[in-house]
């Protein structure tokens, strides 16, 4: 089923954004629960056969069916890669794309990483290490007024807290 061809979102599109281990699986089912006026979804959801851009793609199809009916979307997802939306070809639908990031200290992130049932070797945490303050570092010169939490340093309901208070701004 497509989309109407006149449709023009009113809602904002929320995107949260972090690498592997910033905490974005567990935020996203916590957040899911406490904002059920939201549309609340982890992007990993529906990969297969690690083809993150057509589940993108889908992500963002499905978000606009959401606005469609007067629902704001947010996904938690490692933009922009693997997953990039502005690639997919309903993105400029939306108005409004904003963007949190989540990111943590290596220490925090190296557990979080090592407690996982993945073969999560010294190389790939170094790898993932070096990614996200790449990512980090990244966000806060293209876009400085993107709110980062730092995951390491508040729990789990401070983190949805805060991702509740840029919502509601």
């Amino acid at each position: 089923m497509s989309l109407p061809g006149d449709l023009d979102l009113n809602v904002p599109l929320f995107i949260v954004t972090g690498c592997s281990g910033s905490g974005k699986s567990t935020l996203s089912r916590v957040t899911g629960k406490l904002m059920s006026n939201f549309a609340v979804f982890d992007m990993d959801l529906i990969v297969k056969n690690d083809d993150y851009q057509s589940a993108c793609n889908d992500w963002i199809k499905i978000a606009c069916w959401f606005g469609y009916h007067g629902k704001s979307t947010i996904l938690f997802g490692n933009v922009p890669i693997p997953y990039d939306i502005s690639l997919s070809e309903h993105t400029p639908l939306f108005r409004d794309v904003r963007y949190l990031h989540l990111h943590c200290s290596h220490e925090v992130r190296t557990q979080r990483l090592l407690s996982r049932n993945l073969n999560w070797t010294p190389e790939i945490i170094k790898s993932e290490l070096y990614l996200a303050d790449l990512m980090l570092e990244r966000c806060q010169i293209a876009n400085p007024i993107t709110p980062v939490i730092d995951t390491s340093n508040h729990s789990v309901e401070e983190s949805v807290n805060k991702i509740f208070e840029w919502v509601r701004s």
